[in-house]
């Protein structure tokens, strides 16, 4: 195997897993993150274990938006990078993805991180047929 495919294949997982991690910080932040806080913040007084509940809810939630935070800048910071797009639509990029965070972040990640990897995978592996091609001859 070449680099080519490898570089291609590795960077699809690495798109993968960005999205993975995006849409679990979301669900830990948005879906689980607030009811468990509540639920655990409930006092009852049979409950000994209650304060060792609401932590561990309160850094699920803390972890969950350092997450967010983190894929947030990072997306960010892409778009700024972006050399394949115009100098106008990165600003317009950015300023959606400042104004418009976790709504917008996955679509710039599926029009800008996982259509280049994807289009880009029958590209390198006709590139790797021309090599084994023109290595064989």
């Amino acid at each position: 195997m070449t680099g080519a495919t490898s570089g291609s294949g590795m960077a699809r997982g690495v798109g993968l897993a960005i999205l993975v991690s995006y849409a679990a910080a979301v669900a830990g932040f948005l879906v689980i993150g607030p009811p468990l806080l509540h639920a655990s913040s409930v006092p009852d007084p049979g409950d000994a274990t209650g304060g060792r509940r609401f932590a561990m809810a309160l850094a699920l939630f803390c972890v969950a938006a350092a997450a967010i935070a983190v894929l947030h800048v990072g997306h960010i910071v892409h778009a700024a990078r972006n050399r394949r797009l115009s100098a106008d639509a990165r600003a317009l990029w950015i300023a959606a993805l400042v104004v418009g965070s976790v709504v917008v972040l996955p679509f710039y990640w599926y029009a800008q991180v996982w259509r280049p990897v994807r289009d880009a995978a029958p590209e390198a592996a006709a590139a790797e047929a021309g090599i084994r091609q023109g290595s064989t001859h």
